[in-house]
This record gives structure tokens, C-alpha cells and sequence, in this order.
């Protein structure tokens, strides 16, 4: 949920600094930032949540069941972390490259 919240305080930061500018590199940043934004929001967070929650799933049920020698399960727990830490990384880094952008006035 952070990531929802934070992806949508970003879009209105992009909304209120994107008609401050007519030059094509500016726009071009804008539109970057702005797909990202919304695959982001659209699509990564949601599919991640998706994952998690039936991950939790199978873990409360192979708790449930005492089966904990759900060789699966391990697998596909480390491949879970391990997307959750690359998602994680790359959004620090769009969420850097943003800041920076954002805080660099136009030149008009």
C-alpha cells in the first residue's frame, strides 16, 4: 500500500510540474516518468501484491496442514523475495532519478 500511496503522490507532483516547461527534452522526461508511473501503478505493485497474498496463502496452509517439507513452496518463497528486493531496488532507483528530475527547474 506505501507503493500505491507513494506512486500517486508522485503523479501529482509530475501533474503539477509537467505544464511548467514546452521544451521536447523536458516533455520527454515527463513522458518517462510518466509511463513508469503507471506501469508501476497499473500493473508491478498490483501483481506483486497478487503474489504475495497467495504465497501467504500457501504457507498458512501448509502450516495448517504441519507439511513443512514443501520443497516447492521454498523455491518459489526465494524467487518471491528475490523479485519483492529487485522491485524494491529499481524503484529506489526511479524514485532517486524522479527526485532529481523534479527538483531541476526547466529552462523555458
Amino acid at each position: 500500500m506505501l507503493w500505491k500511496r507513494e506512486l500517486s503522490f508522485f503523479q501529482k507532483l509530475l501533474d503539477q510540474h509537467a505544464p511548467k516547461s514546452t521544451a521536447v527534452g523536458f516533455k520527454k522526461q515527463i513522458d518517462h516518468f510518466q509511463c513508469i508511473i503507471t506501469y508501476y501503478q497499473g500493473e508491478i505493485v498490483d501483481l506483486l501484491r497478487k503474489k504475495l497474498r497467495e504465497h501467504e496463502t500457501r504457507l498458512a496452509n501448509m502450516l495448517k496442514e504441519l507439511n513443512e517439507a514443501d520443497v516447492v513452496y521454498f523455491k518459489e518463497h526465494r524467487a518471491v523475495i528475490d523479485e519483492l528486493s529487485s522491485f524494491q531496488e529499481a524503484f529506489g532507483n526511479f524514485k532517486q532519478q524522479y527526485f532529481e528530475f523534479i527538483e531541476h527547474e526547466p529552462i523555458q
